[in-house]
Formats: structure tokens, C-alpha cells, sequence
């Protein structure tokens, strides 16, 4: 296994299911889905060119499950952080051994090249959805940005502040 951040497209919008865990009996909610991760390079004219790339399954638990199934549509450019490892299975029809790429998520984000707006949840919400859980991505995609929001991108005596100074 092998620590992972690569950027790459959602071939499917995520699939959210519930599953008992067997070390406590809790349900917890897991999203599945399929990135193509590409490697793009600059091919000297501003534009890019595509060298190649790879699908993998990418699945990702919790409070960031249920958002990520939520708010990320089929096509959506994300960054992906977490582990990659070799699943591995025996084929049912053939009986041959099989493996494919996939990745165990601690994190997504999302490309902020291809994000029109923003809207974040209340504090309080995003405190107790994320309690336990750092760096909840904000949803994207919906129709209009809250105010609060609007004024904090809006204030150049902020842009060299870290967060605990404002």
C-alpha cells in the first residue's frame, strides 16, 4: 500500500451505501465510485496533452461519504488523497485471479478551476457533521453563495491573515 494524491474526473457519480461494521455495531456510510486519473503535461502551445492515465475504485467513509454522494456529479474534476493498494479476486465465471487499482479515501476535493459556486453549510452544521472528522469539503454546484461567504472572499485587508487572526 502506498500513500496516493492524484486529480482525475468521476467516471460515475458516487454510490452511497450503509454497512455493519463488525468491530462494533455501528452502520456506517461508504461512497464507491470511478475516477480516471490522467497525467497531463504542457505541450509548449498553452495547451495540454494526455499521457496516458489510469481508472481505479475509489472509496471514501463517514461524513465525507454521504457529501460526496450528495454533491459530486458524474464528471466532476477531483482531487483524490489516500492510500492505493491492489484489489485482488478470483473471476466467478473463469476462475482466473484478477486485480485492479483502487484507493482507500481520507480525503476529496474538488478542482476549484471548474467550480462556478459555493454554499456553505451554517457552522454549527458543518461542526457536528464533522466532528471527528477535519477538512470537510463545502458542497458545489448549487445555485448561489452565502453572504457570509461573499463578504469574506471580498475583503483584501484579510488576504494575508491567517484564519485564527481574522
Amino acid at each position: 500500500m502506498s500513500t496516493f494524491i492524484g486529480k482525475g474526473n468521476l467516471g460515475t457519480k458516487p454510490a452511497l451505501r450503509y454497512v455493519d461494521t463488525k468491530a462494533s455495531d455501528e452502520t456506517r456510510p461508504v461512497a464507491e465510485m470511478r475516477v480516471y486519473f490522467d497525467h497531463r503535461r504542457p505541450d509548449g502551445d498553452g495547451g495540454f496533452r494526455d499521457e496516458g492515465g489510469f481508472w481505479a475504485d475509489v472509496t471514501i467513509w463517514g461524513a465525507k461519504a454521504e457529501t460526496a454522494a450528495r454533491v459530486l456529479p458524474k464528471g466532476a474534476r477531483v482531487c483524490v488523497f489516500g492510500t492505493l493498494f491492489k484489489e485482488r479476486w478470483t473471476d466467478r465465471q473463469s476462475g482466473q485471479p484478477r486485480e485492479a487499482d483502487a484507493i482507500l479515501a481520507d480525503d476529496i476535493t474538488l478542482d476549484l478551476l471548474r467550480v462556478e459556486e459555493i454554499t456553505l453549510r451554517p457552522a454549527k452544521e458543518r461542526d457536528e457533521a464533522g466532528a471527528g472528522e477535519s477538512g470537510e469539503s463545502p458542497a458545489a454546484g448549487s445555485a448561489r453563495s452565502e453572504p457570509s461567504a461573499r463578504s469574506a472572499r471580498s475583503r483584501p485587508s484579510d488576504a494575508g491573515r491567517t484564519a485564527a487572526q481574522r
